[in-house]
């Protein structure tokens, strides 16, 4: 609107393109902290491909995850896209899994949504901590 005043901004970086995973943890009634990775971006709740596992996890639980989503070749390298670093991104989604971990209990989830992954490139582009309602 003309003559209003910005309550704020929001500034982001230009990414190459790349696959976008969702990576998140939540407090589930009966089993306790969840990990939740699938296809992120918009995909996240189109196409619902994702994987859980009860935290916590460990390097091999987070390959397994990776290679059981139906979008599993895109970390190979699609349309001329660079493979993913697989080492780097598992890094990444044990990172965000501890931190998840360390905070159940106190927080309701934790996401990072998207996980920009291309090649060596693993970057989270937005997370969001939902708190609890209790």
């Amino acid at each position: 609107h003309i003559g209003s005043k910005p309550e704020g901004v929001l500034v982001s970086p230009q990414r190459p393109p790349g696959v976008e995973l969702i990576v998140g943890t939540s407090d589930h009634p009966e089993w306790g902290p969840l990990l939740t990775v699938g296809l992120g971006g918009v995909w996240a709740e189109a196409l619902r491909d994702t994987a859980w596992r009860v935290l916590p996890v460990t390097r091999h639980d987070v390959e397994d995850m990776l290679g059981e989503l139906r979008g599993a070749a895109l970390l190979d390298g699609w349309r001329g896209q660079p493979a993913a670093d697989r080492d780097r991104l598992v890094d990444a989604v044990l990172a965000i899994a501890a931190a998840g971990q360390r905070l159940a209990g106190r927080v309701a989830a934790v996401e990072v949504n998207p996980l920009l992954v291309r090649g060596s490139l693993v970057e989270g582009l937005d997370a969001l901590v939902v708190a609890r309602e209790d």
